[in-house]
């Protein structure tokens, strides 16, 4: 992954969300992290040009993020899978057809190729024998890495997820979670908005921690875990991983 933000600027309504923020970074794996309402959705939205910066540009892999409907916009949003807390499936559709659609739609591909793409990737992930399921018959982690499927079905250069195990309980999590490791393992690039510290921590090559619309910290996962500079990070890490040594489960 390529990815460079300078000077992004936004506000919404008086507020200012993004003032003058900026990133560069060349992880593959990039986590996000921060406190609700720091912004980290809200950038995730702009790098997909879901959301336009008032100001700023957005590069990614040497390509600036248009800012404007259009062609070229389309263009970049197909180059992504993107996704969110929700899964947005398609109720009324199975698993299969699920992965098929966008294929067919947006990107192109005959029925049949979308076929096999999509069972090609449910059985690689152990999903192939959900595949005529609905949503309905499916657990909330099955729904998960079927949505999951679905933004990689095209080939993406880059995989957004926002939160994608908030609504999971842990069993459920740890299904996502050794998806996104398989990824990872496959050379998948990804962005990974989540508050699962000790799943970053493993999986992460680089952090960037966020607060009230800045970029506090940003350092290899390795620095950001064992001696991050702000005292604001600090405090986090010391909050959400406080019980962590004691009930030893991430070892």
């Amino acid at each position: 992954m390529n990815l460079e933000i300078n000077h992004l600027c936004k506000k919404h309504g008086m507020q200012n969300l993004f003032a003058g923020l900026s990133l560069s970074t060349k992880a593959r794996v990039l986590g996000l992290v921060g406190p609700s309402g720091s912004g980290k959705s809200s950038l995730l939205r702009m790098i997909a040009g879901l959301s336009m910066p008032d100001s700023g540009t957005i590069h990614v892999e040497g390509n600036k993020v248009p800012q404007r409907e259009g062609k070229e916009l389309q263009s970049h949003r197909k180059s992504l899978g993107i996704v969110f807390q929700s899964y947005n499936l398609f109720p009324h559709l199975s698993a299969i057809k699920n992965i098929m659609l966008p294929l067919e739609v947006a990107h192109g591909l005959k029925e049949q190729d979308a076929y096999e793409r999509a069972s090609e990737l449910l059985e690689r992930f152990q999903l192939l024998d959900h595949a005529n399921k609905r949503t309905s018959q499916l657990s909330g982690g099955q729904s998960q890495r079927v949505a999951i499927l679905r933004a990689l079905a095209h080939k993406p250069g880059l995989l957004l997820l926002d939160e994608p195990t908030s609504a999971l309980d842990p069993v459920m999590t740890s299904e996502v979670l050794d998806l996104l490791f398989e990824l990872k393992e496959e050379g998948t690039s990804f962005i990974l908005v989540s508050h699962h510290l000790p799943f970053l921590s493993k999986i992460a090559e680089e952090m960037v921690f966020m607060a009230g619309g800045e970029i506090v910290e940003h350092s290899s996962t390795n620095t950001f875990f064992t001696n991050p500079s702000n005292p604001e990070v600090k405090s986090y890490l010391k909050t959400v991983l406080k019980y962590k040594q004691t009930l030893n489960i991430y070892n």
